[in-house]
């Protein structure tokens, strides 16, 4: 029948379009390939980490029929020499758990946890504990990841104060002997250090004794608080690690930034080969030691579906499908395929439809939706006289690139200063614990109300605060 319903429905062309394109890519996604990319003349680049300071001797690359492939490896220099480097990286995470309200914050933070645990090559020991008044070890380094996904699931918010500088101390002392470099803390925190017998210097003098670096991840319930996160970016900056924080009520950190954080001490090499190269094989880095770091590769080039179909006997469509997609790709597709049937006899059961009277051979068109217009809140004026638009009610100041208004100036931290609206609409200004502070009109402040017309001094970057209007 020409005119029947299931083959008019929209949604089931689509979810048929959908269904041919991706059956025959069920079988590729199960390995993820190192990051490669072409080169200009024609070969191919793969980036690889692997320990700081580990000394390759001899790499081999072999396609998966077992034929060895003539490539090059190239290791850039690292700072780490340690003789003994390709032991294995210690890992610590530890969790602030001082406060109840936090508890979402916490739990977000430590499905990010386990989301780093993930991109952290498996023969890495990582260990777990928790602190508020007190510090908790609740799992000793292991490359048990079991062991690990249990601990991290009977995590919880249950302290009142948060010792972060003793807690960071104790950690060291129980950290395992690892070459210098090789060693990493990661705080999920909102940094907000309660203690009075120690302090971020004690924290930073026995890091770098140790050799060890000290990474934040700092989340916070209110903007308000965001002040308290330089800790943990001193604590970063001041031992070689890393730190990243998150918008306010949120502690799903970015995948680019747990990887850097997994990668960190890592040695990085860049293996290159031909473009001839093409289907999925085995890079094999030997230490002198003896030790074996194995890696999947699949890059994949323009003719790469060329050179494979001239290797490979020319088959019927049909028995290639079906050799191609595994038991799985089966029963999603017939889950599909099911759906599809059913919109069909819905749309089948539709009651005919009244006779629609001729359309106005011109319509009018519809009208264009005209946009929100951006609300802005207030201006910053430079010296030299370019605007800063305020579009938020609560602007982050400062040099990150993740800041609201980006100075990009040595003497302004990172995360400077805040500016919103308060609850009577004025603006106010919060400094959060910046280390050149925040100037209004000459006078030193850590939080003002601003005026039309107010100077602002941040390091030594001056702004002039104003409304949209004026």
């Amino acid at each position: 029948m020409a005119d029947n319903t299931f083959f008019r429905a929209p949604k089931a062309v689509a979810l048929l379009t959908a269904l041919a394109l991706w059956l025959p890519q069920v079988s590729r996604a199960q390995i993820a390939p190192l990051d490669c990319r072409a080169t200009e003349d024609g070969g191919h680049d793969c980036t690889v980490f692997f320990p700081g300071g580990t000394d390759i001797a001899r790499t081999t690359l072999t396609l998966s029929d077992g034929t060895e492939v003539a490539h090059s490896f190239t290791a850039e220099p690292t700072e780490l020499q340690a003789p003994d480097a390709d032991a294995p990286r210690v890992l610590f995470l530890a969790f602030d758990t001082s406060n109840p309200a936090r508890a979402a914050i916490l739990r977000q933070s430590l499905d990010s946890a386990w989301a780093l645990v993930e991109l952290v090559p498996p023969q890495t020991p990582i260990g777990l504990g928790t602190f508020d008044e007190n510090f908790a070890e609740v799992q000793a380094p292991t490359t048990d990841r079991d062991v690990l996904q249990q601990a991290i699931a009977g995590i919880q918010a249950n302290g009142q104060t948060t010792n972060l500088y003793e807690a960071t101390l104790d950690i060291l002392n129980i950290l395992p002997a690892a070459p210098d470099g090789r060693r990493d803390i990661v705080l999920f925190s909102d940094g907000n250090a309660e203690d009075t017998a120690f302090t971020l210097q004690d924290v930073s003098e026995r890091s770098r004794k140790m050799g060890v670096r000290v990474n934040g991840l700092g989340a916070v319930l209110r903007a308000s608080e965001t002040k308290y996160t330089q800790t943990l970016e001193r604590m970063a900056e001041e031992t070689g690690g890393l730190y990243f924080g998150t918008a306010p009520g949120n502690a799903n950190f970015a995948t680019e930034d747990l990887s850097r954080i997994a990668q960190l001490g890592e040695g990085v090499g860049v293996v290159s080969f031909d473009a001839g190269f093409v289907r999925e094989g085995t890079l094999v880095l030997t230490t002198a030691t003896g030790r074996s770091l194995r890696y999947q590769i699949a890059p994949v080039g323009p003719d790469a579906a060329e050179e494979e179909a001239a290797r490979e006997p020319q088959q019927e469509p049909a028995a290639s499908l079906i050799d191609n997609i595994p038991l799985a790709g089966w029963i999603a597709g017939g889950a599909l395929l099911f759906l599809i049937l059913l919109l069909g006899l819905r749309g089948r059961r539709k009651p005919p439809q009244p006779e629609m009277a001729e359309p106005d051979p011109t319509p009018m068109p519809d009208p264009v939706p005209t946009p929100d217009p951006v609300k802005v809140y207030g201006v910053l004026t430079t010296v030299n006289g370019e605007d800063l638009y305020l579009t938020s009610s609560i602007s982050t100041l400062g040099r990150s690139g993740d800041a609201d208004i980006v100075l990009d100036d040595p003497s302004v931290s990172r995360r400077h200063a805040t500016l919103s609206v308060t609850g009577d609409g004025a603006m106010q200004i919060v400094d959060l614990n910046s280390l050149n502070g925040v100037l209004v009109n000459g006078t030193r402040v850590t939080s003002a109300e601003v005026k039309a017309g107010d100077t602002l001094q941040l390091g030594e970057v001056s702004l002039t605060f104003g409304y949209p209007n004026d």
